[in-house]
This record gives C-alpha cells, sequence and structure tokens, in this order.
C-alpha cells in the first residue's frame, strides 16, 4: 500500500476503508500512534494487537482499556447500542 492510498483510505468516511488502512502490515509507529488515539475502539485494540508498540504507547492503550471497559474488560462495548 502506498502512502497516498493509506491517507485516503486513513480519511475516508467509510469505515471499512479506514480499517482497511489500521490493518496495513506496514504502518510506522508514528502512524500506530495517532491510530492509539482514534475514536473507534476497535482500531484502538487492532493498534493493541502490534508487536512493535513502544512501551509508552502499550502503557497508554493498557489506561484506556481500563477507562473505558467496566471492570478493564477487553471486548466490552463503549456506551448503548
Amino acid at each position: 500500500m502506498t502512502a497516498k492510498e493509506f491517507v485516503r483510505l486513513r480519511l475516508s468516511e467509510d469505515s471499512a476503508d479506514y480499517l482497511r488502512a489500521a490493518h496495513n502490515k506496514t504502518v510506522p509507529i508514528e502512524v500506530l500512534a495517532i491510530l492509539a488515539r482514534d475514536p473507534d475502539a476497535r482500531v484502538r485494540r487492532w493498534v493493541a494487537t502490534k508487536n512493535k508498540l513502544s512501551p509508552e504507547l502499550m502503557m497508554a492503550l493498557a489506561a484506556d482499556e481500563k477507562q473505558r471497559s467496566p471492570a478493564g474488560h477487553r471486548g466490552s462495548q463503549e456506551g448503548p447500542g
């Protein structure tokens, strides 16, 4: 995937395109740091599975999960619906 294609998918309003950008196996750590702050919990959870995360990014995602999920359970839905 080219950088241009990544940006197009990342900026897309179509959630399928947006998630496709997130699943790119060659995402730089700088981009993972941005995706780790994404409002979509699915994107943040995907980022948390990446092996190349920095310790700081791992800690931020771990804290995020504790704040957003009841009793820190992974996979809990955020809010109603």
